[in-house]
């Protein structure tokens, strides 16, 4: 059993793999003849080294649970202490790594002359994890008191670079958004609030929620998500009538007065340079947001 099992390396470790093989596995079905393992198949590589990472990963895939796996390795290759972390991180117990001292291969091969060094290992598929998985629970039954409220913002803008914004009875005008609801991600609440307030049709996908917003409002953490969308479908209309009389189109130099509070600190959050009066708000930036700027709003 020669057959070399090679594995493409990214690391600067690596190792010769000579004859991994499977053992019998009890009650296994199939004779209990031992099978050589080729991982060119799951690989696509032939390549003289290994990275032991890589080919640990890719033999548990082979190795079916209760396997018995003997494993020869040459040059460069890791410590057995390492050789065993590596094997238990990979699903593997280990039963022994015995360093070859002579041109013996113990699986079968041919002898040669001034051999690298190199180990024979022998390991075990686990049937599961030998480790506890860690739980987690709330502290008590009772929900946590309610001290903040979570919505967001959707920045809509057309062809032209213009902004939707609709005018509420209250008198201010607002970016299209609302509540997050609590089995809803931000993306999600933003096109289902654009679909139920101005008709438009998006997805998820398309959303690029780029900064969370934080201030304070009676006594309630006010946490504003926010958002901008290009790409959608349809023309917006009214389609909460009791709610925003209309919407717009607006230049981001002719915008509006007054501005709704939170769409005023979105748009500011997205433009800075926008000369807009908003009380301040707390500002985290969103790692890949595409480039949007990154300053305080």
């Amino acid at each position: 059993m020669s057959e070399h099992c090679t594995y493409a390396a990214e690391s600067d470790t690596e190792v010769v793999v000579e004859n991994a093989v499977e053992n019998a596995t009890e009650g296994r079905g199939d004779g209990g003849a031992p099978r050589t393992l080729d991982l060119r198949s799951a690989t696509g590589h032939r390549a003289a080294h290994a990275d032991p990472h890589r080919l640990l990963a890719a033999l548990a895939q082979e190795v079916r649970p209760g396997g018995r796996l003997e494993l020869t390795v040459r040059m460069g290759d890791p410590t057995p202490e390492l050789w065993e972390d590596l094997l238990v991180e990979a699903g593997f117990t280990v039963d022994e790594i015995v360093p070859l001292a002579d041109g013996t291969d113990p699986l079968g091969g041919q002898d040669t002359e001034d051999p690298p060094p190199g180990r024979l290992i022998r390991a075990r598929r686990r049937e599961s994890p030998s480790y506890p998985r860690v739980t987690s629970r709330p502290r008590a039954a009772a929900p946590p008191t309610a001290h903040a409220t979570l919505g967001v913002g959707v920045i809509v803008r057309d062809r032209a670079g213009r902004v939707l914004l609709g005018l509420h009875h209250g008198g201010t005008w607002e970016l299209p958004g609302g509540k997050v609801e609590p089995d809803e991600s931000v993306a999600a609440a933003a096109v289902r609030e654009l679909r139920e307030e101005t008709g438009l049709r998006a997805h998820e996908q398309d959303v690029t929620v780029f900064a969370m917003l934080h201030d304070e409002i009676a006594g309630f953490a006010r946490v504003t998500m926010a958002a901008v969308l290009t790409v959608y479908e349809g023309d917006p209309v009214a389609a909460e009538p009791e709610l925003i009389s209309h919407w717009r189109w607006a230049r981001t130099e002719e915008l509006p007065s007054p501005l709704f509070v939170p769409s005023a600190q979105v748009l500011t959050a997205w433009r800075p340079g926008l000369d807009i009066a908003h009380p301040p708000a707390h500002r985290l930036p969103i790692a890949g947001s595409h480039g949007l700027r990154a300053t305080p709003a």
